[in-house]
């Protein structure tokens, strides 16, 4: 997201800034490692770039969950700790069940 902010010249690149406005820092499908020590993908863009809404698919101990739990990471306790390589997570996640989170109208956090 960086490279996007800023352009060759180390300014601030407006289609970039803009698109980080849209989506905010953590694009949507990224895995991310939570305070709590889950898993999580995120779905959407939270209240700011920082704090996205996201999916929990890994609890703490590393196992799958039977659902995708909901978290608002603007909330301390669930705030991003660090983004995880797809690479690294093995798990098979299913989009359909991400779909209904991210677009919702609604919030179900």
């Amino acid at each position: 997201m960086k490279a996007s902010y800023f352009n060759e010249d180390n300014q601030v690149d407006e289609g970039g800034a803009s698109l980080i406005k849209a989506v905010g820092i953590y694009f949507p499908g990224a895995f991310v490692r939570l305070k709590t020590q889950e898993v999580a993908v995120v779905v959407r863009r939270g209240i700011n770039t920082s704090t996205p809404k996201v999916a929990v698919v890994l609890n703490r101990e590393g196992f799958p969950v039977a659902q995708p739990i909901l978290r608002d990471t603007a909330i301390k306790e669930y705030a991003v700790e660090a983004v995880i390589p797809q690479t690294s997570v093995k798990l098979q996640v299913q989009l359909k069940n991400l779909l209904q989170f991210a677009m919702s109208g609604k919030d179900k956090w």
